[in-house]
């Protein structure tokens, strides 16, 4: 399986804040929320984090760069980012609006759709239960960011699954 760098090191978070879009230092943001880093979800994805559940799996392309003991902003991604084919990121603007504050409690990073098993979906969002599912899911999040590679190409790459615990809203 090759590697796939998706993440460019930026020292911003583009945020949608009182109706108004703004690039903001991530430190800043980091050091006052407490947090390491932000894990985006997409609005339609967002909608599935249960308010009475305490833990959740989330799924990501290939690789991760969470890390189990640290402490994560749950955002929405108010309008999609996406890669150039220079490999250049073009930022989505996100919200802490409604976010939480969530704590990795484990992750995987490689896991091929065949070594998935009904185990990694017992904490997954309400439409991730099975394999389908998920590919469904990766491809539509992934096809139009990623618009250089094909559907299967982006299969080959596999998931890394994130478990992670809500310890409040933002």
């Amino acid at each position: 399986m090759n590697f796939l760098k998706r993440q460019n090191e930026k020292n911003i978070y583009q945020i949608k804040e009182k109706g108004t879009i703004k690039n903001v230092d991530k430190e800043k943001i980091n050091k006052k929320l407490k947090i390491d880093e932000v894990i985006r979800l997409s609005e339609e994805e967002y909608k599935f984090i249960s308010r009475d559940k305490e833990i959740f799996t989330h799924f990501n392309l290939q690789w991760c760069d969470h890390i189990p003991g640290r402490n994560y902003a749950l955002v929405k991604i108010v309008k999609k980012g996406y890669y150039k084919q220079n490999g250049e990121e073009i930022l989505p603007i996100i919200s802490f609006d409604d976010g939480f504050i969530v704590h990795c409690i484990d992750v995987k990073n490689g896991v091929s759709y065949e070594d998935i098993n009904e185990k990694n979906f017992e904490y997954s969002f309400n439409n991730i239960k099975s394999t389908d599912d998920l590919k469904k899911i990766i491809l539509r999040r992934y096809s139009k960011s990623m618009p250089d590679l094909t559907e299967e190409e982006i299969l080959s790459l596999g998931v890394s699954i994130t478990t992670l615990k809500i310890i409040r809203r933002i």
